[in-house]
């Protein structure tokens, strides 16, 4: 392996950590906020950010934030190279953007699943090594 190669795994590996930690932050914020979860909508408002409770601004953030963990986890998949996580993320995502269309429930199903495979991606990411290159 080229000392190339073990810096763009490195770089995916941290790629895939932040994005992943950052889309389900982002995700869980905004399916909050659209669900009405009464803290966060009293929290918004309290500093100042009342017009962010609007789903016209709420769901392309969780869009947004869910494409985010998606590309976190393809990031993941070219490490380590199993699709597993990948495939929970992108179903769990389907059913978040479903759950807000259709019956709310089945959204934090959906988005307990992207957290699942967001953990499962980072268990999985730890198996991606890089090799010292010390020179001897």
């Amino acid at each position: 392996m080229s000392p190339d190669d073990s810096s763009g795994i490195a770089v995916r590996t941290q790629n895939s950590r932040r994005a992943s930690l950052g889309g389900v932050l982002g995700s869980g914020f905004a399916l909050l906020c659209c669900a009405g979860a009464a803290p966060v909508l009293g929290l918004l408002s309290a500093i100042g950010l009342g017009f962010l409770i609007n789903d016209a601004v709420l769901v392309p953030l969780l869009l947004l934030a869910l494409g985010v963990t998606g590309w976190g986890l393809w990031q993941g998949r070219r490490c380590h190279g199993r699709h597993s996580a990948l495939l929970l993320g992108l179903g769990g995502a389907a059913l978040t953007i479903g759950g807000l269309y259709g019956w709310l429930p089945l959204a934090f199903v959906g988005f307990g699943a992207v957290m699942l495979a967001s953990v499962w991606n980072l268990q999985l990411l730890r198996a991606c090594t890089i090799p010292s290159s010390t020179s001897g």
